[in-house]
């Protein structure tokens, strides 16, 4: 009498689980899903070396014997269901799709709402979506390889706030240049109202978060260290002081237009059929800012 035997898929499978468990820290809680069917394999609750932190991931685990990279060091993983892909674009928390190559042992990740919304055009017009990974996006737990996951997880966790933070930047942009120039080299002894105040510390914090998205270097202090400046110069009667807020202004001055042209791109280039679908007219606008920064008449 023959025993049960088991057959590849499964075995893959079990190969590719434990080669994920040992590309992600240790501390990290995986909670494997049982209904694997519905696209999703495990949950992941990130956590530092301490404490949980009630921030989750959702990946899908793609088992390969030996993945076969293109001249563009690229891997095409087929055979997607279009429901899949609906499912991960819809879903509530980030998706990471990962293909694991058994025979290297390595994971190698992609974001999937990040990817759908890059691929629009085919997502809405193609059966199937290819899903086309880097090799330079491997999954290890050494700090390099996880600050670069976990990057692109925080910024697909909060990708709704970019685009209310994209929004105010372009309704807001015109008059924001003006006050910043205006606020450039008056007298560095005298005290800054408190309404001017609000006003640069909002842009402040406005052009923190879009530079942290698109990857421009932040190279502002910590605005109360320029309060504190202010007041070990010039005494407590004012918060801040006209010459750290020239320091201020000039620099969010120069970043404004970076960040415009930025942003142009992002809509009108990388993901330009998703946002002539999400907002039509704002896409238009930008499509027609000039290279130097001029607003369409």
């Amino acid at each position: 009498m023959g025993l049960p035997q088991r057959n590849t898929q499964h075995i893959t499978e079990t190969k590719s689980s434990k080669i994920f468990r040992n590309s992600i820290p240790d501390h990290w809680l995986v909670r494997e899903v049982t209904e694997r069917d519905y696209g999703i394999d495990f949950y992941v609750e990130i956590a530092d070396s301490k404490r949980l932190t009630g921030e989750l991931v959702s990946f899908q685990i793609k088992g390969k014997s030996k993945i076969r990279w293109n001249k563009r060091n690229k891997y095409c993983l087929s055979g997607v269901s279009i429901e899949n892909t609906e499912y991960w674009y819809s879903f509530s928390v980030p998706v990471f799709i990962c293909v694991v190559d058994l025979h290297e042992e390595s994971v190698y990740y992609l974001a999937a709402k990040k990817y759908i919304r890059e691929n629009f055009d085919s997502y809405l017009n193609k059966p199937r979506l290819p899903y086309y990974f880097d090799n330079q996006q491997i999954l290890k737990p050494s700090a390099r390889s996880l600050g670069a996951f976990l990057t692109q997880y925080y910024l697909d966790q909060n990708y709704e706030i970019l685009v209310k933070d994209i929004i105010a930047f372009i309704a807001n942009y015109q008059s924001h240049m003006d006050f910043l120039e205006c606020n450039i080299g008056r007298d560095f002894f005298m005290g800054v109202e408190w309404d001017r105040i609000v006003v640069v510390n909002y842009i402040y914090n406005l052009l923190d978060s879009l530079c942290l998205f698109f990857g421009f270097e932040w190279d502002l202090e910590k605005f109360d260290t320029y309060k504190l400046k202010s007041k070990t110069k010039f005494g407590d009667n004012y918060d801040l002081y006209e010459e750290q807020l020239t320091e201020i202004a000039a620099k969010l001055f120069v970043k404004m237009k970076l960040i415009l042209m930025q942003i142009k791109n992002h809509i009108c280039e990388k993901e330009s059929t998703y946002w002539l679908c999400r907002n039509n007219m704002l896409a238009n606008f930008l499509y027609n800012v000039s290279s130097d920064g001029k607003f369409p008449n």
